[in-house]
């Protein structure tokens, strides 16, 4: 009960429901440069105009183009065949692995709301 109390007073001297969030977007943009994806802030965005980044970003797209044609469409077309994607899976996706195996569970279960 006096933890109540505390919350309410709390509560009442001023809490702000408006309050604003800064969210730092550094490491997003950094994720996003190496895999090839725009960015937008000003120094990723120009070292994204370079020519050795432009060959970085060719490089990325036939590897990608790799990994779909000899992986990822298999997987689909699997999965598809199997009826795996139902409502079911738009869930949570348990999955007790993790760095780049993370790609089987994203292509077999790509709705899911949650990785686990």
């Amino acid at each position: 009960m006096k933890r109540f109390f505390l919350f309410s007073i709390f509560l009442s001297i001023g809490f702000k429901a408006s309050t604003q969030v800064v969210i730092d977007t550094f490491l997003t943009d950094y994720g996003r440069f190496l895999a090839a994806k725009p960015c937008l802030s000003k120094p990723f965005a120009n070292m994204q105009q370079k020519n050795w980044y432009k060959d970085h970003v060719v490089f990325t797209e036939k590897m990608w183009k790799h990994i779909n044609d000899s992986t990822i469409a298999k997987i689909n077309a699997f999965a598809d065949s199997k009826k795996m994607r139902d409502a079911a899976d738009t869930i949570t996706c348990f999955y007790p692995f993790g760095g780049p195996d993370f790609l089987f569970a994203n292509v077999f279960y790509p709705n899911a709301k949650n990785y686990v």
